[in-house]
C-alpha cells in the first residue's frame, strides 16, 4: 500500500518503514517530520495505527491524518477522539454501487448481528470462502491445487452471472455440478482477477471520522488495472 501511494502520489513523499513489534513509534515519527511533512498517511494495522497516531499528537508532531483500510475503526476515533480526528479521511475496499448482491448481504448481516461491521473486509473474506467452495465444486475436489487451479475460471467471464446471494450461490453449484460455466460477482466486488491473483477492477471507499466519533462513508470510486 505504501508502494501504491507512492505512485500515485505526486508531491513530496518520506516514507518510513515500521517493524510489527516495535515499542515506540517516536524515531520514526520524527524521521518523517523531519522533511516538513503537512499529514501523516497511516499504513498499520489497528493496535499500531493507535499507538503511532497517539504518539504523534502527544509530541505535536503531525495533526494531520490520512488512513489506510486496517485503520477504519471506531475504536481508534473513540480512544483518540472525534474532536482530534473529525474530518480525517481514509480508503478501503469498497462494494460495487450496482451490486444486488450486496444489500441482500447486509441485509442479512444485520439480522444476525445488529449491524453491519465497521472493520474492512468482512465481505471480501466472504467472497474468498464462497470462491473456494464454487472453485472446488468445478474441480470436483476438495484439493489445494484442484481448487487454486479453477478459481480464475469461477471468477470471471465468460460464464452465467451468479451473484454473492444465497439462491447465487445456490444457483451456481448446481450449474457448476452440471458442467456450466459461471462468474461469481460478490458480495463485496467483482472477483476477475489477473495471473498474480489480483483484482483487474474493483471500488475503493473514501470514509471520514466525524466529531462525535462515527465513521461516515463519503465515496465510491472505480479503479481499474
Amino acid at each position: 500500500m505504501a508502494a501504491a501511494f507512492a505512485r500515485a502520489w505526486d508531491g513530496t513523499l518520506r516514507s518510513v518503514a515500521l517493524e510489527v513489534n516495535q515499542t515506540t513509534h517516536l524515531p520514526a515519527l520524527r524521521e518523517s517530520v523531519g522533511s516538513g511533512a503537512q499529514a501523516l498517511v497511516v499504513v498499520a494495522h489497528e493496535e499500531q495505527a493507535l499507538a503511532i497516531v497517539r504518539t504523534a499528537l502527544d509530541e505535536d508532531l503531525f495533526d494531520q491524518f490520512i488512513f489506510g483500510d486496517a485503520a477504519k475503526r471506531l475504536r481508534l476515533v473513540q480512544e483518540i477522539g472525534g474532536t482530534r480526528l473529525s474530518g480525517m479521511y481514509g480508503t478501503a475496499g469498497a462494494s460495487a454501487p450496482d451490486n444486488d448482491a450486496t444489500p441482500e448481504w447486509e441485509a442479512a448481516f444485520i439480522e444476525a448481528y445488529g449491524a453491519l461491521p465497521v472493520l474492512a473486509y468482512v465481505k471480501e473474506t466472504y467472497d474468498a470462502t464462497i470462491a473456494l467452495v464454487l472453485a472446488a465444486q468445478a474441480a470436483g475436489s476438495v484439493e489445494g491445487p484442484a481448487i487454486r487451479d479453477r478459481l480464475r475460471e469461477i471468477g470471471g467471464p465468460p460464464g452465467y452471472i451468479v451473484p454473492g446471494t444465497p439462491a447465487g450461490v445456490g444457483d451456481g453449484l448446481r450449474r457448476l455440478a452440471s458442467g456450466q460455466a459461471i462468474n461469481y460477482e460478490g458480495a463485496a466486488s467483482s472477483l476477475d482477477w489477473d495471473e498474480n491473483g489480483d483484482l483487474l477492477r474493483g471500488y475503493v471507499g473514501i470514509w471520514r471520522f466525524t466529531p462525535d466519533e462515527r465513521i461516515e462513508e463519503m465515496d465510491t470510486i472505480f479503479v481499474q488495472d
